[in-house]
């Protein structure tokens, strides 16, 4: 019975590193862009671009920290104590993925407000 929970729990976590880069499959050439900074036109599109790629690093973490919260739930063992800090810790995941949000729409209007 034990060696079931551990297969479903692997494959629960595979699962979930998966759908970490699904965002990397789909849009890949609009996500990833691989030019060295010496190619880009002006200095905004190059701090566009770091930006773009802070972004998707940061939901990609954000992701392991909502799986990590997820774990110390589950292995919390009947511990209230270890289950509230696995809550915390999502929401803390949730919060972190709603200030990044907030952070590129911030952008977006700074930008179009300056103009290009």
């Amino acid at each position: 019975m034990k060696k079931n929970y551990k297969r479903l729990i692997w494959s629960l976590l595979l699962l979930g590193l998966l759908s970490l880069s699904w965002p990397m499959m789909v849009g890949a050439n609009n996500v990833i862009d691989l030019r060295s900074p010496s190619q880009h036109a002006s200095l905004v599109e190059l701090i566009e671009h770091l930006l773009r790629w802070l972004y998707w690093i940061g939901i990609v973490g954000l992701g392991f920290v909502i799986l990590i919260g997820a774990f110390q739930m589950v292995f919390s063992g009947g511990d209230p104590a270890k289950f509230d800090r696995g809550k915390k810790t999502i929401i803390y995941g949730a919060v972190g993925l709603v200030i990044i949000l907030l952070s590129r729409m911030i952008v977006a209007i700074i930008s179009s407000v300056l103009g290009p």
